[in-house]
């Protein structure tokens, strides 16, 4: 069976991506129609889209973490990279929304790291 694939008419648009790196390949759209006709590539280019086999839910939102003041600080610094990296963006409460907690993992030099649960 053969995937068809629908791409959208290629639009000039006008964006600034000198700091955004998230989300960028399909903005570049035309240049990798140029390069291949893999409708997997081509699909995951203008925005892959994450298939469940049952929609996620969970019973209760996960517990509160309490993070010392320092912490605090290394959370929000993270968080405000990668809003400004474009790598994530702020989410509006919703029905049946997926909470996930986040936590500080030190690396080996001594450094913490966030991660999620």
């Amino acid at each position: 069976m053969e995937a068809v694939v629908q791409i959208p008419q290629a639009k000039l648009v006008q964006v600034n991506l000198k700091n955004r790196y998230g989300g960028r390949l399909k903005y570049f759209i035309n240049e990798w129609l140029a390069i291949t006709e893999d409708p997997v590539v081509l699909s995951i280019i203008v925005g892959y889209k994450i298939v469940f086999n049952t929609k996620p839910w969970q019973i209760s939102p996960p517990s509160s973490i309490s993070f010392t003041e320092t912490e605090v600080g290394i959370v929000d610094n993270i968080l405000s990279e990668l809003l400004c990296l474009g790598a994530i963006e702020t989410a509006k409460p919703c029905n049946d929304q997926y909470l996930s907690s986040i936590f500080l993992v030190p690396k080996s030099d001594g450094v913490k790291l966030t991660n999620s649960s």
